[in-house]
């Protein structure tokens, strides 16, 4: 028989702790767990000179936002088709963008967005990649999801697998993770990746980043986007996205392989794109063996 609970008193039933839903922002700045999977960030150096065209766009988060839904809606193969004016227009209005003294300098803002557009879809994705409108010309996933069980790994213990198994990338980013605030996980990791695109049967993963790193193209180059990356802690990102997306395709590819079929990371910082050129776009395809490796840290201890 079972003993009677005192009245007023309420029977402890063992139970688990709730688990809690972790994201990258969470883990870089500790803010709690459960914050917004979307990172729209659009930090900006401090300079009093506004730039010509994108580089005289307002600047902040609400600007990146703003640019980040315009990418999320146009086709950068058809940039000069009247539909892709009419969302540029109807976004920035939305936005509170469409004036010109809405940014720091007196530009017209809704050229200056179409012909950075133009640039941006014909830049590179790195070296040996393709253009960028020819990277989003096939399949794709706008804005995906993804969640991760994760156990209870101490986000700085990242540090051993990159320093172990990373490339120049990774190995250059361990002290930064070692200086991750010290806690233990559990429970989910969750975000979106801006887009997952198809090219030639291979994934990438590409982010629209509208970082103002200065007013001329040269300030794009590859020391400063490497700096940004580091100081924005966007390799810890980038690495967490290619991590779920190869959960994704180990579950939904029978024959996958992850040097089969993954292409690579494109980080798109919009203000430096360059037709023909890779300016502004920061290029990178982690090691397997380092997202092997990863895999196993986010399993540890799962329940």
């Amino acid at each position: 028989a079972r003993a009677a609970v005192p009245a007023g008193r309420r029977r402890e039933v063992p139970g688990r702790r709730p688990l809690a839903v972790h994201s990258f922002s969470s883990l870089v700045v500790g803010s709690e767990p459960g914050a917004n999977a979307h990172d729209v960030r659009d930090p900006a150096l401090r300079d009093d000179a506004p730039g010509e065209g994108i580089f005289g766009f307002a600047r902040g988060a609400d600007a990146g936002q703003c640019l980040h839904t315009v990418l999320e809606q146009v086709d950068l193969a058809e940039v000069d088709a009247p539909a892709t004016r009419e969302v540029v227009s109807n976004v920035l209005t939305r936005h509170g963008l469409d004036a010109a003294d809405a940014h720091p300098a007196p530009i017209d803002p809704i050229e200056a967005v179409l012909d950075n557009l133009r640039d941006l879809a014909a830049a590179r994705a790195g070296a040996d990649g393709p253009d960028l409108a020819t990277l989003c010309a096939g399949r794709r996933c706008v804005e995906w999801k993804f969640t991760l069980p994760i156990g209870a790994p101490d986000p700085t213990a990242l540090a051993t697998r990159f320093d172990t198994h990373g490339g120049a990338v990774a190995t250059g980013y361990v002290d930064r993770l070692r200086a991750l605030p010290a806690r233990r996980l559990g429970g989910f990791l969750t975000g979106f990746a801006d887009l997952i695109a198809e090219h030639d049967g291979r994934y990438w993963v590409v982010d629209w980043k509208s970082n103002h790193l200065g007013n001329q193209v040269d300030d794009y180059g590859d020391a400063a986007l490497r700096d940004a990356m580091h100081h924005h802690d966007y390799v810890l990102q980038y690495h967490l996205y290619v991590l779920a997306w190869h959960r994704h395709l180990t579950a939904r590819l029978p024959d996958y392989d992850y040097d089969r079929h993954f292409g690579g990371v494109c980080y798109a910082f919009l203000r430096g794109a360059c037709p023909g050129e890779t300016s502004g776009m920061f290029h990178d395809r982690p090691p397997r063996a380092l997202i092997e490796a990863l895999d196993g840290w986010a399993r540890e201890g799962v329940r």
